[in-house]
């Protein structure tokens, strides 16, 4: 790499740092109810979608929760900072009830809504929750060559 083209790259990281470092002052500075008041303005002044500015100053908002000094943000960096609060927000909504969409022919959805109200029956079942945890319970326990055999795949 040409010693302009380096010089002009660290000079862009540079300036990179600066940007987070004043995101990071201006958010811990706000209360957090106040954060989405000003969104908007940040975004169009810095030209980023007022999503990701937004992200940005959750981030960095879970980040201060935790008891990371200003500095200690900044340094840490928008990557790690971000990855940090995203992996939290998976954990919180692990235990969520959530929607699952699956594509099968019309002439099969009622096949499979008789065999889950059959299973619930037979097992005393009540909850969707429940039927899942049988179901996901048997083909953990399902070796790959039963199941082959179940599905007329084997040897």
């Amino acid at each position: 790499m040409e010693k302009d083209a380096m010089s002009s790259v660290l000079e862009l990281i540079g300036q990179m740092r600066s940007e987070w470092s004043m995101l990071v002052s201006v958010t811990c500075a706000l209360l957090p109810e106040d954060v989405d008041a000003v969104v908007p303005g940040l975004a169009a002044a810095v030209k980023i979608g007022p999503e990701s500015i937004k992200r940005k100053m959750d981030a960095i908002l879970y980040a201060k929760s935790l008891g990371h000094s200003v500095e200690d943000i900044s340094e840490m960096g928008q990557e790690r900072v971000v990855s940090d609060w995203n992996k939290s927000r998976r954990v919180a909504n692990y235990q969520e009830t959530v929607v699952m969409k699956w594509s099968v022919p019309g002439s099969q959805r009622e096949l499979v809504q008789e065999q889950e109200r059959r299973v619930k029956r037979i097992l005393g079942i009540q909850t969707s929750e429940q039927f899942f945890d049988w179901w996901l319970a048997q083909m953990t326990n399902a070796t790959d060559e039963e199941i082959k055999d179940s599905a007329g795949a084997a040897k």
